[in-house]
């Protein structure tokens, strides 16, 4: 939430509101798939597997250029696997800690709405 500071006070209160009420909605409609298809959704598919596709390109390509590759050495397949399953989990973990923060930032939105 952005404060306009050459707002009147009443109006910046409302603006704020607008705001929050704003966010509340945009958070909500993220949650009503729940949680598990927010992780794989924003977590793996959002970030692990676009992640794990750049850096495997990236060391296919630091190992043999342009060329297309006929044959990957032994080093590059282990580095391939685990870059393959590293990227994922740690998409899932990065998933589930934005649903996390997420859902603690919803509940002081919501607090701060009911002036609680």
């Amino acid at each position: 939430m952005t404060r306009s500071t050459h707002l009147p006070p009443a109006a910046r209160r409302v603006a704020e509101q607008e705001a929050r009420a704003a966010a509340i909605r945009r958070w909500e409609q993220r949650r009503a798939g729940g949680r598990s298809h927010f992780i794989w959704r924003s977590g793996v598919v959002g970030w692990g597997l676009p992640a794990a596709l750049l850096t495997g390109f990236y060391k296919v390509f630091q190992e043999q250029g342009l060329a297309w590759p006929h044959d990957l050495s032994p080093h590059l397949r282990v580095a391939l696997g685990l870059i393959g399953v590293a990227f994922p989990v740690l998409g899932y973990i990065l998933g589930a800690w934005l649903w996390d923060q997420g859902e603690a930032n919803h509940a002081r939105l919501i607090r701060e709405r009911d002036g609680g």
